[in-house]
């Protein structure tokens, strides 16, 4: 089964101007391969996601850390890095 991204038209009447800047593919299980097949696989998603990183879309990467969930999440909440309190 093959999955495909919106059609950017959906996403925007559904989420408004904003909605494709506001998309974040999350990659996940960076800790489970090695890096090169991370690499890879992360390149082939690129292809997939193209039209819609080429308006604004972006790839994170998160590994399980609530820093990185802070550094995916801060941005679309209106967050910056000074405002954000990790836990300990």
């Amino acid at each position: 089964m093959t999955h495909r991204p919106p059609h950017p038209a959906i996403l925007e009447e559904v989420g408004g101007d904003d909605a494709i800047r506001n998309l974040r593919f999350v990659t996940t299980h960076w800790d489970r391969i090695s890096l090169p097949t991370g690499y890879a696989r992360e390149k082939q998603l690129f292809l997939h996601w193209e039209p819609l990183l080429g308006l604004g879309a972006r790839v994170e990467r998160f590994d399980k850390s609530a820093t990185t969930a802070w550094e995916i999440l801060a941005p679309l909440l209106g967050l910056e890095r000074r405002d954000m309190v990790l836990p300990c």
